[in-house]
């Protein structure tokens, strides 16, 4: 078989199980394609395939593999990434996969419960930044209110968000690099179903959406540029673009699966895209300066407070990642809705933790920043950083790696 067909017909298995997840999930299984036009309509066109005839193609392209003309270091991903592939196949046959071995079989890691003193450590910050009377949820959301543009204004993000992207691209451009002709397209929908979203369409193009309908809380809309934008999600594609899928003909990287081990890396590099370009304390002091500059209004602003809750924010991504166990452990609904609240989950969405793309996906914000964070600290931070855009790695390949 020849490898050029062999990567084709990787995509056709990929796109046909989107369009089948799709009808199940409210998560896409295939998150960007930008690989060429003819191949995704041809799957367009065609009807949707059973998921015996999925998993039947998923296990002949496992088998062909080793006789693809492809670099050992591109082969130890593929192999990776057609495991996940072929475990999403099983899933849709009916098979039964307990999650811990459904998270490692997709993701390249194995899951375990965290421990609950990680989240009072998050718990315990929010209590020393913002004292007072009133829950900490309470207390926090006082906090936000008074940063936040009001409801009447929201339209003035319109002004702002430019201005926060042109600087995090000033910085990334000098200090990571950015291929000629990268551009974004922003958007406001009132629709979202979360905050924000990069949507990477090609050609060193992303479309961003914010969402206009939450309130702008203004470092958490400065946190959300950095991890979808510049240097996170945004920057990483168009690197992968370049380097792999350009100059080096790693054609299957044009096709963004959402359950593969990259998805891991990716998640860890957007969750620190902001530690990446400035400074402990700097952004946040670069952002109240900016909004004085802007809106002709100081912002309530305690860089160090800012640092220390975003911080303690990021933590508890972990939550949702022991939830999940929870569920799989059989724990009551109402158990597993406290253990969230509790921790500042608000809203408890247990509809996510039950999606069959989503209950997997959402290993990949907690593991990808613990997996992440010793090789972004330190004199070779930025060099591990390009390196993180540049290279075809598993999470397996860097636990064993020691941070330089």
């Amino acid at each position: 078989m020849m490898t050029a067909a062999w990567t084709r017909d990787y995509t056709y298995l990929a796109l046909r199980m989107h369009k089948r997840l799709k009808k199940i999930s409210f998560s896409p299984f295939v998150d960007g394609y930008f690989g060429p036009p003819e191949w995704k309509t041809t799957i367009e066109a065609e009807a949707m395939q059973e998921p015996q005839a999925l998993l039947e193609a998923a296990q002949r392209l496992t088998t062909q593999l080793p006789q693809q003309d492809f670099s050992i270091e591109r082969k130890h991903v593929l192999k990776a990434n057609m495991r996940s592939l072929e475990t999403i196949c099983r899933l849709l046959c009916g098979e039964q996969i307990p999650l811990r071995d459904l998270v490692e079989r997709c993701l390249d890691i194995r899951p375990s419960y965290i421990p609950d003193s990680y989240f009072e450590e998050a718990r315990r910050i929010h209590d020393e930044v913002l004292p007072g009377k009133g829950t900490i949820f309470d207390r926090l959301r006082a906090w936000h209110r008074r940063r936040e543009l009001p409801w009447e204004k929201r339209d003035l993000l319109t002004q702002i968000v430019p201005t926060i992207l042109a600087e995090l691209r000033r910085r990334t451009a000098e200090r990571i690099g950015l291929p000629e002709g990268e551009t974004l397209d922003l958007h406001f929908p009132e629709d979202m179903r979360f905050g924000g979203g990069c949507f990477y369409q090609g050609n060193y193009r992303s479309c961003i959406e914010l969402n206009k309908n939450v309130p702008p809380k203004l470092y958490r809309q400065f946190d959300t540029l950095c991890h979808e934008c510049y240097p996170g999600h945004h920057t990483e594609f168009v690197h992968k673009d370049q380097f792999l899928y350009r100059q080096r003909g790693f054609e299957e990287v044009a096709t963004m699966c959402l359950l593969t081990p990259a998805i891991v890396i990716s998640e860890g590099i957007a969750m620190q895209a902001r530690e990446i370009l400035f400074e402990p304390e700097e952004a946040y002091q670069w952002l109240g300066e900016q909004i004085t500059t802007q809106l002709g209004r100081d912002l309530d602003s305690n860089p160090l407070e800012e640092e220390r809750i975003m911080y303690a924010q990021n933590m508890l991504e972990g939550v949702a990642c022991n939830a999940a166990l929870m569920q799989e452990d059989s724990k009551p609904d109402e158990e597993v809705r406290e253990y969230m609240i509790r921790y500042l989950r608000g809203g408890a969405d247990l509809d996510a933790l039950r999606d069959p793309i989503e209950r997997i996906y959402i290993f990949s914000y907690h593991y990808g920043t613990q997996l992440l964070r010793p090789h972004l600290q330190g004199p070779q931070r930025l060099a591990n950083f390009r390196l993180l855009l540049q290279e075809p790695l598993l999470p397996s390949d860097l636990q064993k790696r020691e941070p330089i």
